[in-house]
C-alpha cells in the first residue's frame, strides 16, 4: 500500500488522474484536511486503477462525506474503504450509507471508532437489505444500543455478508430486545461466517440465549465473545451447545468473569474437554487478534 506523505498529495492526484495501475492501494491515515479530501473524491470519480482506500483518522465534515458518497457511488473498481475514526454520523454517514444502497462493488467497509448511534442504524440497516457485494463490515465501538436490532432484523435476508463486527457497543445488560434480535437472526442466517460481540456487555443470561442460536446455525466458523461478563454458569451453555455444532471452529472468551475478576482459566479446560469429545479443533484465544474487525 503506498503510504501517502504530506508532500506527495500533489504527485498521488496525477497518479489518480493517469490511471497509474501502480496505485492499487492508497494509505491516507490521518493525513488530510477537507480539501484535500476532496480533491482526492474529484480524482477518484472516474478512476480504474485504486482498489483499496484507508482514509481513517481523518476528520470528515459534510462536504467531504458527500464527496466520499459520490465515489462510491460512481466508482466501480473500489473494493475496500477504510473510514475508522473519521466523525462520521447522522447527515455525513446518511450520505455514505444512501450511495452504499446503490453500489455494485465494494466488498469490505470498515467504519469502527465513528460516533454512529441508534438513529444511524435504520441507514446502516437500509444497505444491508439491498446491497448485494458487501462481505466484511466493521461497526465496532459504535453508541447504537437498541438501535442494533435494525441491522439484525436486516440481516436476516441479507446473503452477501460474511464477516460482522459490533463490538465494543451495548447489546447485553438492559437491551434484551437486540439479543433476541440478534439470536433469532444467526438462526436463519446461512452466510455470516465471523462475528465480534466482544466487550458488549454479554452475561450469563446472554449467552444461554446465544448458545440457543449455536445450536442450529450451521455458516459460524468464528465467534468473538471477549471482555463480557460471562461467568461459569455462561460459559457451561456455550461448551454444551459445542458440542451440537460441528462448525463453529474457534470461540474467543478472554478476559470474561461475572465478578469482574478477569480471566478464568477453568474456561480453557472446558474448551479442551468439548474439542475431545466433538474431535475438532476449537480453540480459546488468549489475546485479541490483530484485525480490522477487532
Amino acid at each position: 500500500m503506498f503510504r501517502q506523505a504530506p508532500h506527495d498529495f500533489d504527485k498521488i492526484i496525477k497518479k489518480l488522474d493517469e490511471n497509474d495501475k501502480e496505485l492499487a492501494e492508497l494509505d491516507a491515515y490521518n493525513n488530510l484536511n477537507e480539501k484535500q479530501i476532496i480533491i482526492l473524491c474529484n480524482a477518484l470519480k472516474n478512476n480504474t486503477s485504486l482498489i483499496k482506500l484507508n482514509l481513517s483518522g481523518n476528520h470528515i465534515r459534510i462536504e467531504g462525506a458527500k464527496k466520499i458518497a459520490e465515489v462510491i457511488k460512481y466508482n466501480t473498481y473500489l473494493k475496500i474503504i477504510m473510514l475508522e475514526s473519521c466523525g462520521l454520523y447522522a447527515d455525513k454517514l446518511k450520505s455514505i450509507t444512501e450511495a452504499l444502497e446503490t453500489n455494485t462493488t465494494l466488498s469490505e467497509l470498515y467504519l469502527a471508532r465513528n460516533e454512529i448511534g441508534s438513529e444511524d442504524a435504520p441507514n446502516i440497516a437500509a444497505v444491508l437489505k439491498v446491497n448485494v457485494t458487501l462481505t466484511i463490515l466493521s461497526l465496532a465501538y459504535h453508541e447504537m444500543g437498541a438501535g442494533i436490532q435494525h441491522i439484525t432484523n436486516a440481516l436476516k435476508t441479507n446473503s452477501s455478508l460474511r464477516a460482522l463486527s459490533v463490538s465494543n457497543g451495548s447489546i447485553g445488560v438492559g437491551f434484551s430486545s437486540p439479543m433476541t434480535d440478534l439470536v433469532d437472526t444467526l438462526k436463519q442466517n446461512k452466510t455470516i461466517t465471523f462475528l465480534n460481540l466482544s466487550a458488549t456487555l454479554l452475561n450469563d443470561r446472554e449467552a444461554k440465549i446465544l448458545a440457543d442460536a449455536i445450536t442450529i446455525n450451521r455458516s459460524l466458523t468464528t465467534l468473538k465473545l471477549n471482555d463480557n461478563y460471562i461467568g461459569i454458569a455462561g460459559r457451561k451453555y456455550l461448551t454444551d451447545a459445542l458440542q451440537l455444532n460441528p462448525i463453529l471452529k474457534n470461540l474467543e472468551m478472554t478476559n470474561n468473569s461475572n465478578i469482574y475478576l478477569g480471566n478464568n482459566t477453568s474456561t480453557l479446560f472446558n474448551f479442551r474437554e468439548t474439542a475431545e469429545k466433538n474431535e475438532r479443533d476449537i480453540t480459546l484465544i488468549n489475546s485479541l487478534s490483530s484485525s480490522y474487525l477487532g
